[in-house]
């Protein structure tokens, strides 16, 4: 009985750990600057490719 119990407080206590971890990691995590150039993308701050815009949302112009 007390090994049953064992394996089930280890289980337990390993996914509160987990649940902790992905909490913190939240937590700390920086959003990034979208829309922050008035583009509709974002903007690489650092690397070869600073200063280019990626993931742009692109819209095929209507004809009136």
């Amino acid at each position: 009985m007390i090994d049953g119990l064992k394996g089930l407080i280890a289980k337990n206590f390993e996914g509160k750990n987990r649940e902790r971890n992905i909490e913190n990691l939240n937590r700390n995590m920086k959003s990034v600057d979208t829309y922050g150039n008035g583009t509709t993308g974002y903007m690489i701050k650092n690397g070869k490719n600073a200063g280019k815009v990626v993931g742009h949302i692109i819209r095929a112009k209507s004809e009136i």
